[in-house]
C-alpha cells in the first residue's frame, strides 16, 4: 500500500476531507473515497470470508487496519503461547543432535517472529528470551 500511495489513508494520517470550505475540497473528497474503496477491496481480497464480515461494518479503512491488527495480535498470542509449550515438550528421543539442534532451532525462530517488539524493547524480557534459548 506504500508503494500505491494509500498508506496515509490506511493509517489514518490522511483523513476523510470534511471542511467545504478548503480549496481542492472536492477533488481531495473523491480522491480519499476512490482510494478507500480501493484499499478495502484489496483488504478483503487478501482475509478470510470470516473476518471479511467482520470487517463490513467498518466505515473507513484505518477502522479495518485497527480490528486486523487486533486479530493478528491475538492469534500470535496463541501461537506464542503453543511455541512456547512445543519447545518445553521437545525431546531429543531417536532424533540425532543435528535433526533435534534443527528442531529447537526453528521453534526458537518461529517464536522469534511472533515476539512482541514491546516486550523486546524491555531489557529485562529480552534478557530472559536469550537465556532460554538452548543455543
Amino acid at each position: 500500500m506504500i508503494g500505491k500511495e494509500v498508506w496515509d489513508i490506511v493509517t489514518g494520517a490522511f483523513p476523510k476531507p470534511r471542511d467545504e470550505q478548503k480549496p481542492d475540497f472536492v477533488k481531495n473528497k473523491a480522491k480519499w473515497e476512490r482510494n478507500t474503496a480501493k484499499i478495502i477491496t484489496w483488504i478483503n481480497i487478501s482475509v478470510d470470508k470470516t473476518i471479511q464480515i467482520e470487517l463490513s461494518k467498518f466505515d473507513t479503512t484505518k477502522d479495518c487496519w485497527d480490528h486486523l491488527k487486533k486479530i493478528i495480535n491475538k492469534s500470535n498470542y496463541a501461537r506464542e503461547y503453543q511455541l512456547e509449550n512445543d519447545i518445553k515438550a521437545a525431546r531429543q528421543k531417536d532424533s540425532t543432535i543435528q535433526q533435534f539442534y534443527h528442531e529447537m532451532t526453528t521453534l526458537w525462530e518461529q517464536l522469534d517472529m511472533v515476539d512482541s517488539t514491546e516486550l523486546l524493547a524491555f531489557q529485562p524480557y529480552a534478557d530472559k528470551r536469550k537465556r532460554q534459548k538452548l543455543f
